[in-house]
């Protein structure tokens, strides 16, 4: 991966690499500054002593330092550890525990929980501040790496590069381990099956700490001399002006996002005046009628649409990390933006299809990208069976867990869980999911089992199932728990008290437990919803719940 960088900063030099807008105007970092302070920043840690093949995590908001601080982590020989800053502070220190990190590179606005999250830990060294509230700072750091003579070799392309924990809750986290040859594999895959150079400007929203957006938002377009520009937030109104001072020109987001913007033209769009609203109306069918012809005539129609919009400077739109609506990518493609949409996972490092520009199919995620092959196990009649990937971006394997590994790893294929059928051409249809997983809008993973686990531990809750259900409304996935209550214990804190509880009265109690178990979960983790159940859930010969049953309504929290 610091190859992808040594050639980058040779051959685009004082071009802008990494932006970032502060004190109102754009930071900007080379290609050579970034190569120059990332090989500073290794030395330094090289310099203080971190172990070979050591592990360094990271806990930072999007900025050009979360940038620098991996690569150079990289470039130290040493294993990057991306965290999820969403995550609660004893699932943080969990998966510090689970990897020994030596040190943690921390934002000022996480400082304070970086110091918490590693407190009294004998393996740990120290917080390293991106900025300057601290003992340690990532300006030591390139004073004391300024010899950069004291790097080690290059590292391996086997050896372990990153590693990625896909759920936080103690007992529970998942290590997924990627090698510099599969992240690398895979950026060259993205830049063989997309169109981008280094005229272009990519806008950076989505948490570095996410696969997708380490690999398709940063090493992919650095490596092919691209800048980026990193969003100050994921304000809708913010994200706008940062794409439209900034001139980017791809965008690479989840749904949710992508939902916000178009609702916010629906919103202009119902402010304007008749005669707009009129002219937009037979534009609209124009484009929606040529569409089946290939012919994209939006492009011209919403032209002055899109500028209002500060997206006039956008040629592309990459969606993926969870479900879209079809809608949603085809209203894009109406209003003259080309609009692709991918599949990948953390364990495939991370993107495995992506629509090809101009041959977009409604309702599908594209064809696999060059290098990686995909098939369907056990196809049905329909062609649906589980989706399996195969090539060199495929994971070492889980870590520490050589039982998963070789249950989602077999003769080189990983098998993904999720289910899909392909078409005659090649391109892929998502279909469902073979595993429990509950993924939302914003590409959050979510766990049932973490969440049951905890609810189970009220004295009132007896058997509980966690399930994702799209909201009818919003179409958005939300987590929600069904509980059947222990009723002997419920009887028994009446007697106490002296009164039966009422049917009222136990949904008030359970409500209160759901709550008191909200409290420790990340936000996106949060059940949203539950609902009572009278009697036991039916089970399996295994006495396994039989999960697929369950999907009615529910009292809200």
């Amino acid at each position: 991966i610091p190859a992808l960088v040594d050639f980058a900063a040779e051959t685009y030099k004082d071009k802008p690499a990494l932006q970032i807008r502060r004190g109102g105007r754009f930071f900007q970092i080379s290609f050579q500054e970034l190569k120059s302070r990332s090989e500073k920043v290794a030395g330094g840690l090289v310099a203080m002593g971190v172990s070979p093949a050591g592990r360094i995590a990271i806990l930072s908001e999007n900025r050009p330092e979360w940038a620098i601080s991996y690569l150079a982590t990289l470039r130290a020989g040493c294993t990057a550890v991306p965290l999820c800053y969403q995550l609660k502070t004893h699932e943080l220190r969990h998966i510090i525990s689970v990897v020994k990190s030596e040190y943690l590179f921390a934002s000022a606005t996480h400082l304070e929980q970086a110091f918490e999250i590693t407190e009294g830990l004998r393996f740990f060294k120290g917080v390293i501040s991106l900025d300057g509230e601290s003992e340690l700072t990532l300006a030591d750091l390139i004073v004391k790496g300024e010899d950069a003579q004291s790097l080690p070799p290059m590292p391996s392309p086997e050896g372990l590069a990153v590693l990625l924990f896909t759920s936080g809750t103690t007992g529970k986290a998942k290590g997924v381990m990627l090698s510099h040859k599969n992240i690398v594999s895979n950026v060259m895959s993205v830049y063989e099956g997309l169109s981008y150079d280094s005229v272009d400007n990519l806008i950076s929203v989505l948490p570095l700490y996410h696969t997708f957006e380490a690999t398709g938002g940063m090493l992919s377009p650095l490596s092919k001399g691209a800048s980026v520009t990193y969003a100050r937030s994921l304000k809708s109104t913010e994200i706008l002006k940062d794409i439209q001072d900034s001139g980017a020109t791809i965008m690479l987001c989840v749904p949710l996002l992508y939902e916000k913007l178009l609702a916010g033209i629906h919103r202009r769009l119902k402010n304007a005046r008749v005669l707009d609203r009129g002219l937009f109306k037979t534009a609209w069918g124009i484009s929606k009628g040529l569409e089946h012809l290939r012919v994209r005539p939006g492009k011209m129609l919403f032209k002055s649409l899109r500028k209002r919009a500060g997206l006039q400077t956008l040629r592309l739109m990459i969606c993926g990390g969870a479900p879209l609506s079809p809608e949603v990518g085809l209203a894009f493609r109406r209003l003259g933006f080309t609009f692709l949409e991918g599949y990948g996972l953390t364990e495939a490092s991370a993107v495995v299809t992506v629509d090809r520009e101009g041959k977009e199919r409604l309702g599908s995620v594209g064809p696999a990208l060059p290098g990686i092959d995909l098939r369907i196990e056990n196809p049905d009649k329909k062609g649906i069976g589980e989706i399996a990937v195969r090539g060199d971006n495929v994971m070492l394997g889980y870590f520490e867990d050589p039982q998963k590994t070789a249950k989602a790893i077999r003769d080189g294929w990983l098998y993904t869980g999720d289910l899909g059928r392909l078409d005659k051409h090649g391109y892929l249809y998502i279909t469902g999911r073979t595993k429990n997983l509950i993924v939302t809008k914003a590409g959050k993973n979510v766990y049932p089992e973490e969440i049951e686990e905890e609810l189970l531990k009220s004295d009132f809750v007896k058997e509980v199932l966690v399930v994702g259900r799209t909201d009818p409304q919003t179409k958005r996935e939300r987590i929600h728990a069904l509980v059947y209550p222990d009723y002997e214990m419920i009887d028994a804190e009446g007697e106490v008290k002296g009164r039966a509880y009422t049917k009222e009265e136990v949904e008030v109690l359970i409500g209160e437990e759901v709550k008191k178990c909200n409290e420790g979960l990340s936000d996106y983790k949060k059940m949203k919803e539950f609902e009572l159940r009278e009697e036991e859930f039916p089970k399996t010969a295994t006495g396994k719940i039989k999960r697929y049953l369950f999907q009615e309504k529910a009292l809200k929290l």
